[in-house]
């Protein structure tokens, strides 16, 4: 029984190599049919940088243009500077009556005040503009008119 376990283990080795020769021959005809018969494509060519185009010349007529353009955002350039030199000059006037406005404006507040400061020094005989202090309260008092009580009824 061990010898017929050896000579199997023989013939699949032996068996097993020829499968592996026959394999690569195979293999090798193969490739050399294909290279034969189709051969591989050639290599790209190596890359090279397009040449840069060459400077476009503008015709007279686009020159023109450019210049009529140039022309008028300069012009529109000048116009908004005057305008804005009018609205700072106008701004720069306005803020100056503002002034002048607020001093008028604290000159009376000071005269206000300085009043005020009399006339609660003053004594009870006499009211804020030197009157006599009756005078000033009678003004002011509540006085029932005829049919007062009727109103609500």
């Amino acid at each position: 029984m061990a010898f017929c376990d050896y000579w199997n283990c023989v013939w699949v080795v032996i068996g097993g190599s020829v499968t592996i020769y026959l394999v690569r021959l195979l293999d090798r005809l193969g490739l050399a049919i294909r290279d034969r018969f189709f051969p591989p494509p050639p290599p790209p060519p190596p890359r090279r940088r397009p040449p840069p185009p060459p400077p476009v010349s503008q015709p007279a007529s686009q020159s023109s243009e450019l210049k009529d353009v140039l022309e008028a955002i300069r012009t529109q350039t000048e116009d908004l500077g005057r305008r804005i030199d009018a609205v700072e000059s106008r701004s720069s006037e306005a803020s100056t009556q503002l002034a002048e406005e607020i001093s008028t404006l604290s000159g009376c507040v000071q005269a206000l005040s300085e009043a005020s400061r009399q006339s609660s020094s003053m004594t009870d005989s006499q009211g804020p503009f030197g009157e006599p202090a009756g005078h000033w309260t009678a003004e002011f008092r509540f006085r029932p008119t005829a049919g007062a009580d009727s109103v609500g009824q």
